[in-house]
């Protein structure tokens, strides 16, 4: 403000007035404020550290007693004296040699493959179908014919040792049709076919499926091997049939 103004004056003693009554207003704040803080310190106490236990009190017929301090989180092992009789049912009585009872222990894999199972190539293949084991002669005819979607592990496939050839439908012939069908075989343990299913038809009705289907009931297989011993498989293969050939 223009100290030559008209109330240049009195606004410098009013502000003089407002700093002094300012600064009065703020030393007796905090004033208030530190003895407050000491009163609410001296009322609580100020001793810093575990409160001790209260004594075991009584109040309309209830005993108010202090809980104990809390068992340790591993118990320490204790030791314990075993006398003799504890042990007496432990080691067994002996017993004369011709009153022992020997204890028979089966172990089945090495029985099946000492017997042409499933667990070892034991057993050998005479090509007539048959599984002979080395050990007794035992003869195993027994086959199991899996499903076309079921999968069957081999060492082995089978390998056709006499193939048929379809014959060309004369209906084809004469129509100059071409065709190519797949088809799926169950072959069993002996190589022959059991079971002829057409997976995907020609789409024709000249005679092509059933062509592969004689045919494929008419070759024969070495059969497939698991583990030594013949087994009964699917086998699905294409038949062509083109014209030039």
């Amino acid at each position: 403000v223009d100290a030559g103004s008209y109330g240049a004056f009195e606004l410098k003693l009013a502000y003089q007035r407002n700093l002094t009554v300012g600064l009065i207003l703020a030393v007796l704040t905090h004033l208030a404020i530190l003895g407050g803080a000491a009163l609410i310190g001296g009322y609580e106490g100020t001793a810093v550290g575990p409160v001790p236990p209260r004594p075991e009190t009584s109040s309309g017929g209830v005993v108010f007693r202090p809980l104990p301090p809390p068992p340790p989180i591993i118990a320490e092992p204790t030791s314990r004296r075993i006398s003799p009789g504890d042990i007496r049912g432990m080691i067994p009585d002996p017993v004369p040699d011709e009153l022992a009872t020997e204890t028979v222990v089966f172990n089945p894999i090495r029985e099946a493959a000492e017997i042409g199972g499933s667990y070892g190539p034991a057993s050998s293949y005479d090509g007539s179908g048959n599984t002979s084991a080395r050990a007794g002669g035992i003869v195993d005819t027994a086959e199991y014919l899996p499903s076309r979607t079921e999968f069957v592990y081999t060492d082995e496939l089978p390998v056709p040792v006499k193939i048929v050839k379809p014959t060309y439908p004369e209906m084809a012939r004469l129509t100059s049709r071409e065709a190519t069908v797949l088809v799926s075989a169950l072959i069993d343990s002996r190589g022959t076919v059991r079971e002829v299913v057409i997976t995907r038809s020609s789409g024709s009705n000249v005679g092509f499926d059933d062509a592969a289907r004689a045919a494929a009931y008419a070759t024969r297989y070495k059969p497939a091997i698991q583990n030594g011993r013949p087994v009964a498989v699917w086998v699905t293969y294409p038949v062509r049939f083109r014209l030039h050939n």
